[in-house]
């Protein structure tokens, strides 16, 4: 099958279980015939340092760094950044251009309390880490409204544009994990992104909320 597979995972400073989550998803993908050589890691840098080729193995294991092709994105590199619309918010969509030229888009992350995007996880790794310095500042920005807060999603104004963002991207799954405070797996979830987010919240907010008077 010649379908292009981008697989999005977060840089270095996530503690996403890569080496759980991805052997299963490859694995699958190579079961409907997708090629070794038709699918990229693609690491969501935001506008973190991108890491460099040395860092790989910091989040994947050897033999992934040898078989496949990884990109680390630059959200400054303006020749591979193209431009897809607009958000209702009025944040400008500039993404990751080789990773839109993908057929198939899944994100790989964990999800968890975020202290402004209300939560980690779903669309956000591609919508904010494959995106160009000013989608990411104009989406941040939004952090200055009240509703962007800690546990705070269905009205979250920066996490709602965020979902926008993925809508026009085109992220087609979501491969999320629930972890513990020792960083363990909990459950996985696997779907369409927003489908992925509501059940991965309930677990989330079951382990982190408490109801107080």
């Amino acid at each position: 099958v010649d379908t292009r597979v981008a697989i999005v995972i977060n840089d270095k400073t996530r503690p996403v279980p890569n080496s759980i989550l991805l052997p299963s998803l490859i694995a699958k993908l190579m079961d409907y015939g997708v090629l070794e050589q038709n699918i990229t890691f693609y690491i969501a840098s935001g506008t973190h340092v991108p890491m460099q080729p040395n860092e790989y193995q910091l989040i994947l294991d050897d033999q992934m760094v040898t078989k496949f092709r990884i990109s680390a994105h630059n959200c400054d590199d303006k020749d591979n950044l193209c431009e897809i619309g607009i958000t209702t918010r009025g944040t400008p969509v500039m993404v990751n251009r080789s990773f839109m030229d993908c057929d198939l888009k899944i994100v790989v992350g964990d999800i968890e309390l975020h202290h402004f995007a209300g939560y980690s996880g779903g669309v956000k790794s591609a919508a904010i880490g494959l995106c160009g310095r000013q989608t990411i500042n104009k989406n941040h920005a939004l952090l200055l409204d009240h509703r962007a807060t800690i546990g705070n999603y269905q009205d979250n104004p920066l996490r709602q544009d965020i979902e926008e963002i993925g809508k026009l991207i085109g992220v087609d799954y979501a491969l999320n994990a629930v972890l513990n405070e020792n960083k363990e797996i909990l459950q996985v979830f696997f779907g369409e992104p927003l489908s992925v987010m509501k059940e991965g919240i309930k677990l989330v907010n079951e382990l982190c909320q408490v109801h107080v008077e």
